[in-house]
């Protein structure tokens, strides 16, 4: 990131009082400028399960993008999905993206199971 981007984190102790925070930055051409989001989930209840929110239902053209963090190995992409950066202090981040999906529903989950996750999905309209 450029050294002009500030970034602040505030976070309590988690289990065993360790807290990790990485960053990435993306930046993707034909976003919309104003009202930017068309939908978004999140879901932590997994175990032994695939890491996924609910399905997104979209009203127009979107950029889909997802995230999750595993407690063992990061998972396989999801079906359609295109590979977001790998976590460099995480081995078991994972983000998956795919640019100019249709209107619609859309499953946003990864393509294997994995234990204790958490997942997060958005749209951008385009």
């Amino acid at each position: 990131m450029p050294t002009a981007t500030k970034t602040t984190v505030s976070a309590a102790g988690g289990l065993h009082n360790l807290t990790q925070v990485e960053f990435a930055l993306y930046e993707f051409s034909g976003v919309a400028t104003a009202s930017v989001i068309d939908t978004s989930a999140t879901s932590n209840d997994g175990f032994n399960s695939i890491p996924s929110t609910a399905a997104l239902v979209t009203s127009v053209t979107d950029l889909i993008f997802v995230s999750t963090v595993c407690e063992g190995a990061a998972p396989s992409l999801g079906s359609g999905y295109t590979s977001g950066i790998k976590s460099s202090h995480i081995s078991s981040g994972l983000s998956q993206y795919i640019a100019n999906q249709a209107a619609g529903t859309i499953a946003t989950g990864f393509g294997s199971i994995d234990n204790y996750w958490g997942c997060v999905a958005i749209a951008f309209k385009a």
